[in-house]
C-alpha cells in the first residue's frame, strides 16, 4: 500500500490490525509537493579517487530499467560529480531476506521499514551521524523531521536511515503535472463511454466491465482482463492495500497501519470491518472475479509479470498508473495516441490539497517517501565515500540532476537568470518512449528517482526548484495530446488540477499524505505475532475472492478470515497499535 507507499497521513486512526511485517517496498506518493521558504544546503565537493558503490534498488524491475539505459546522461553526470561508479542491484525480497541472513549485503541499501528494523537489530546497518559530522555531508541534515522520525521508529539516537524527496516545515503546497496515484483506466475507453461519473466502487467496477465488453480482445487476439495484482509489492499485500484505500480516505501509515482523515485526536478501530482496506479489496475483486475480470495469473504474477501483461493489452485498470508506464509509451505512438489517466471520482477522498500543509494541525514537515529508506551496510569498506555520495544526491543540486537532467543537455539559464528546462528536453518529455529513456531524467523508467533527496519545489541556491519540471508553466508545456485532451475536458490548465476541482466541488474531500505522528517499532512479541498475521492475510485473501459464488458466500469467507486473525493474535496487535498512537498523538500535541 502507499504508496504508494505513502507518507503518514492522520487524522483517525483506522488500524489495519494485522500491522503486516511487509518484505518489499512500499509505494509512496509525490503528489502534494512543498516548496521550501529556504534553500537546503548544497555540496559540490568531489572525492579524490574513483570507488565502486553497490546499491540495493528497492524494487528489481526499477533496477533493470536502470541498467537497460546505464549510459544515460543522468547517470553518468552523477558518478562523474562524486566520482564513482555504481552498480545497481535488482535484489527481490526473498533475495533480501537472504541476503540479511547471510550477512552478504552491498554498500547502500534502499528498503522499507519492515526491513530496516530487521537490519538494525541485527547491526547490520551504520550510524552515519559521526560519518557525516566527519565527511561535512550537511545536505543529510536537512529536513529533520525526517531524522527525527527514523530515530523514534528504531528508538535510537543514531542516524541509521534518511528517507529521500523531504521536505520543511514551512512549505506552500504545488501539485504534480498528473496524478500517479488512484484508480487509472485508458482515457479513450473513458471517453467512449461518455465520461461516467463513478460515485461509487461499484459503479467503477460496472465502468470496467463495459470496457472489457467494448473491447474483450487484444490486439494479437488473446483476452482482455479488467485487473491483475503485484504479488511481490509489500509482501504480497500492496495492489489489495492501494485499491479502495486512497479513494476512502484511508492511506498506509508506517507500513503497517491505515490510517482515516476525520479525527486524528482519536483511533476508530474498524477491525477488519467495512472500512478497511483489505475488507473493500476483497469485496470488490470478489466481483470482479465473478465477472470474469481478474486475470487468470494474476494471485501468482510479479510487477514485470503485470506490466509485460499491460503492454500486450490484457489488462485495462490498475488502483495507480505504477505498471502502466510501459504501455503508455507504447500506446503514445499509435495512429490515435492514448494513455492510462487517473480518474477523479464523485465520491471519497483526494489527494489534492486544498490548503498548505502547515496549516494542518500537528503538522512538522515532510519526512520524504516511506518504504524508500536508505542505509549503509556494515559490510562496505568505503562509508565515507557512501554517505558523500548521498550528501550530494540529497542535496538540491544532486536531486535536480535527477529530476531535470544535466545543465546545458536539459536544462539552461534563460535570460534573466532562471533555470528553465530546454524546449527539445520538454518535446522529448511529450514525446516519451526510448527517446525519454534514454535521458534519465525524472519520469522516464531510467530515472534515479528513489536517490533524489529532496522534495520537486525545494529550491536550490540559485532560487529554482530542484525539479525544473515543477514550474507551471513547465506543466502546460510537457503535456501530451492525451494530457491536453484530458484538461480540456475537466476544464482545468493541467490534469492535476481536476482533482483540485472536485474538491473544490465537494464532490471529493482532501486525503492529506503526511505523518504527524511518529510510533515506535513493533516489540519482539508483536512482531512475531504481525508476521503470523501476514501470512494469513496473504494465504487467505485470494481464497476469500477465488471461492465465494456469491455476495452471502463471500461475507462468510471474510468471516473466517477475521476469525483466522483473531485466533493468531490480532487483537492483541491491534491493542498495541491504539495504545502507542493515543501516548505518541498526545506528546506531539503538548497534553
Amino acid at each position: 500500500m502507499r504508496k504508494v507507499k505513502g507518507l503518514s497521513k492522520a487524522l483517525v486512526l483506522t488500524i489495519c490490525a494485522s500491522l503486516l511485517v511487509m518484505t518489499g517496498c512500499t509505494k509512496s506518493s509525490d503528489d502534494g509537493e512543498p516548496t521550501s521558504t529556504a534553500s537546503a544546503p548544497s555540496t559540490t565537493a568531489k572525492p579524490k579517487e574513483n570507488v565502486k558503490i553497490s546499491v540495493l534498488w528497492c524494487e528489481e524491475g526499477g533496477a533493470t530499467n536502470i541498467n537497460t539505459y546505464k549510459d544515460n546522461p543522468v547517470l553518468k553526470e552523477i558518478e562523474k560529480r562524486t566520482n564513482t561508479t555504481l552498480e545497481i542491484l535488482g535484489w527481490n525480497a526473498e533475495k533480501l531476506s537472504m541476503s540479511i541472513a547471510g550477512g552478504d549485503l552491498p554498500d547502500l541499501i534502499c528498503t522499507n521499514d519492515a526491513n530496516i528494523k530487521k537490519l538494525y537489530d541485527a547491526k547490520m546497518i551504520v550510524d552515519m551521524a559521526p560519518l557525516i559530522e566527519k565527511t561535512g555531508s550537511k545536505s543529510l541534515l536537512y529536513a529533520p523531521n525526517r531524522i527525527k522520525y527514523a530515530k523514534d521508529f528504531l528508538g535510537t539516537e543514531g542516524i541509521y536511515y534518511l528517507t529521500p524527496a523531504a521536505f520543511e516545515a514551512d512549505v506552500d503546497t504545488i501539485l504534480p503535472m498528473k496524478m500517479d496515484v488512484g484508480p487509472s483506466v485508458r482515457w479513450d475507453y473513458y471517453k467512449e463511454l461518455g465520461y461516467p461519473s463513478i460515485k461509487s466502487f461499484d459503479d467503477y467496477l460496472a465502468m470496467v466491465e463495459q470496457m472489457v465488453q467494448k473491447h474483450p480482445t487484444t490486439p494479437d487476439g488473446k483476452k482482455v482482463y479488467g485487473f491483475g495484482l503485484f504479488n511481490d509489492w509489500s509482501g504480497g499485500l500492496w495492489s489489495y492495500g492501494l485499491l479502495t484505500s486512497v479513494s476512502s480516505g484511508v492511506n498506509n501509515y508506517a507500513e503497517t497501519i491505515d490510517v482515516s482523515k476525520d479525527d486524528q485526536s482519536k483511533i476508530i478501530s474498524d477491525f477488519y470491518g467495512p472500512q478497511n482496506p483489505y475488507y473493500q479489496a476483497s469485496q470488490f475483486y470478489n466481483k470482479a472475479y465473478r465477472k470474469g475480470l481478474m486475470h487468470p495469473d494474476a494471485f501468482t504474477m510479479k510487477y514485470a509479470d503485470f506490466e509485460a501483461a499491460a503492454v500486450k493489452g490484457e489488462i485495462i485498470s490498475n488502483p495507480a498508473v505504477y505498471g502502466f508506464e510501459k504501455a503508455n509509451q507504447e500506446l503514445l505512438k499509435a495512429a490515435n495516441p492514448t494513455s492510462f489517466m487517473m480518474i477523479p471520482f464523485d465520491f471519497g477522498y483526494s489527494y489534492s490539497p486544498p490548503k498548505p500543509y502547515n496549516q494542518i494541525p500537528g503538522y512538522q514537515g515532510g519526512r520524504g517517501l516511506d518504504g524508500k529508506n536508505w542505509t549503509i551496510s556494515t559490510k562496505s569498506k568505503i562509508p565515507d565515500r557512501v554517505v558523500e555520495f548521498l550528501n550530494f544526491v540529497f542535496s538540491p543540486e544532486g536531486s535536480r540532476i535527477i529530476y531535470s537532467g544535466v545543465e546545458g543537455v536539459n536544462w539552461e539559464y534563460d535570460a534573466n537568470k532562471k533555470p528553465v528546462m530546454k524546449k527539445e528536453t520538454v518535446d522529448t518529455i511529450i514525446k516519451g518512449g526510448e527517446d525519454l529513456n534514454k535521458t534519465g531524467i525524472f519520469g522516464s523508467i531510467a530515472a534515479l528517482s528513489h536517490l533524489r533527496g529532496v522534495s520537486n519545489t525545494v529550491k536550490a541556491s540559485d532560487g529554482g526548484y530542484a525539479n525544473l519540471q515543477s514550474d507551471k508553466s513547465t506543466y502546460i508545456q510537457m503535456m501530451n495530446t492525451v494530457q491536453k485532451d484530458y484538461a480540456k475536458y475537466y476544464g482545468v490548465d493541467y490534469p492535476s488540477l481536476a482533482f483540485t476541482k472536485k474538491v473544490d466541488e465537494k464532490k471529493m474531500k482532501f486525503n492529506a499524505d503526511y505523518k504527524v505522528v511518529s510510533l515506535p517499532a513493533m516489540p519482539d512479541d508483536i512482531k512475531r505475532i504481525d508476521v503470523k498475521l501476514q501470512d494469513i492475510l496473504v494465504k487467505g485473501l485470494p481464497k476469500t475472492i477465488i471461492e465465494p459464488k456469491t455476495d452471502e458466500e463471500w461475507v462468510k469467507a471474510f468471516d473466517k478470515l477475521r476469525n483466522d486473525l483473531n485466533a493468531a493474535g490480532a487483537q492483541t496487535v491491534n491493542k498495541w497499535a491504539e495504545t502507542e498512537y493515543m501516548k505518541a498523538y498526545a506528546k506531539l500535541m503538548g497534553k
